[in-house]
């Protein structure tokens, strides 16, 4: 594994302060069919969910598309999430560095994703990784947390699932999100597709392509990138392996679900209900994390974060 401290080129950040950023103030509602019908939301909206103290919390995420960045408590816990309209890749972090509360927002675009700036350095943070890729405190990482895609539909299911709001100051367009998601699908061009024609006009536009293309897959398919840990050197960054599972190897799998190995891990790539993918340990005992660090992201960031990570051929 390649750190982006040791890479990173500042010129080549796009995009400064176009992100609002939400600083979450309200406390989560709980899911139920009135919150539902109260807010107006559809049972197949996508969320990104995290857990703590035996609760799960969620944000939809056409909600955090807008703002790319949440920085609140839940329950108790500091968090800030982050999440690239682009590559879609989402992760949850304690934000604390060397136990120094950071506040976060959305920094900018770099290699076509997200990344973070912390208003108390001027650093910016990597939004997958949440390694410190300039700045004071480059070379430093945030600690993450387990983030889950779910949607609406399938956390209602769950007695303890809370969903942040925040619909003051959200652009007042849902016919409009209606007339261009149809677009995307009657293209091909969904979520959880390839691309889309904002994502086009973006990328062009800020000149927020990654330097290097790999070729073994499309570039912006979209799958799930786990990255396991070394068993015989747990505690080097750098002995780690990353590998890629397009959603149309999962799709193409026996009742969607791959058993293989990451690295010295079996491990069990499925679709879930919710259609959306995960990764489990094959032989979770003795395992300090629940599941393997995973990101369900496009292609090219998974690529421009882990270059030397494996693809799964089938």
């Amino acid at each position: 594994m390649v750190h982006q401290s040791e890479t990173f080129d500042k010129s080549r950040v796009r995009a400064h302060n176009t992100f609002p950023g939400w600083k979450v103030e309200e406390p989560p509602r709980k899911l139920s069919d009135a919150t539902l019908k109260k807010e107006g939301f559809s049972l197949s909206d996508p969320v990104l969910v995290f857990e703590h103290d035996g609760k799960r919390f969620m944000f939809r995420i056409k909600d955090i598309t807008y703002y790319h960045t949440a920085q609140g408590v839940a329950n108790g816990l500091p968090f800030v999430l982050g999440f690239c309209g682009l590559c879609h890749s989402g992760m949850v972090f304690h934000p604390f560095v060397d136990g120094e509360k950071r506040h976060f927002v959305p920094g900018g675009m770099y290699d076509g994703m997200l990344f973070l700036r912390d208003s108390e350095t001027d650093s910016y943070w990597n939004n997958i990784t949440g390694e410190c890729m300039y700045g004071k405190d480059a070379g430093k990482t945030l600690k993450p947390m387990d983030l889950e895609y779910s949607n609406l539909g399938a956390e209602l299911t769950s007695s303890n699932s809370y969903v942040f709001t925040k619909t003051n100051d959200l652009p007042k367009v849902p016919l409009l999100w209606r007339i261009f998601e149809f677009v995307l699908r009657l293209f091909g061009m969904g979520f959880d597709q390839l691309h889309g024609p904002g994502f086009w006009l973006f990328m062009r536009k800020n000149k927020t392509r990654p330097e290097k293309v790999d070729d073994r897959l499309p570039y912006y398919m979209s799958g799930l990138g786990v990255v396991t840990k070394s068993v015989k050197d747990p505690d080097n960054p750098y002995a780690q392996t990353a590998k890629f599972y397009s959603l149309s190897a999962m799709r193409k799998a026996k009742n969607q679900t791959i058993y293989d190995k990451v690295g010295e891990h079996d491990v069990i790539v499925r679709i879930r209900e919710s259609s959306f993918p995960e990764a489990v340990w094959k032989n979770p005992k003795g395992k300090e994390e629940d599941r393997p660090f995973q990101n369900y992201m496009r292609w090219y960031g998974f690529y421009a974060t882990f270059p030397e990570c494996e693809v799964f051929e089938g």
